[in-house]
């Protein structure tokens, strides 16, 4: 007698959720800047840093212009953050604060302002390179509320 015909079964599909492939569309090695950076944290040495980073845009990234591209948003939030902080700056927390529209926070902790200035700058959601710029504000955030940053914004 012979055995039932089964259908194929792919590994992937049965091991759990698809696996998420990178873009390494223009990347390249990542091998001389490692070793460059292997360099540097042995010795020290500055050339070898600048050689690695280098090499790690060149090589690893594929340019300057696409290591731009992917930097993109984080740059972006980057600025945001900077005028916010100008407009602080220049003008006081509570007039900053009503540009974002967030008039509402003026006198709150530091931390909760922080915290709804960083859903205006950088929301939640988007490319990887945007939850990266999103992780480590929150991160910031974080470390100078640990450091005792309780003061309210006025």
């Amino acid at each position: 007698m012979a055995a039932p015909e089964t259908a194929p079964v792919d590994p992937a599909a049965a091991s759990g959720p698809p696996r998420i492939t990178p873009d390494l569309s223009g990347a390249g090695s990542f091998r001389s800047a490692r070793i460059a950076f292997n360099q540097f944290a042995r010795t020290g040495n500055r050339d070898a840093l600048a050689r690695g980073v280098s090499r790690y845009v060149r090589d690893g990234v594929g340019g300057s212009g696409r290591a731009a591209r992917r930097m993109g948003e984080a740059r972006a939030a980057a600025g945001r953050l900077l005028g916010v902080v100008r407009d602080v700056a220049r003008d006081g927390a509570a007039e900053a604060l009503r540009r974002v529209d967030l008039a509402g926070l003026a006198g709150r902790p530091a931390e909760d302002v922080l915290l709804s200035l960083l859903e205006v700058i950088c929301p939640p959601g988007g490319s990887l390179d945007e939850a990266i710029a999103r992780q480590g504000m929150l991160e910031a955030i974080d470390s100078l509320a640990e450091e005792g940053l309780g003061a309210s914004i006025r």
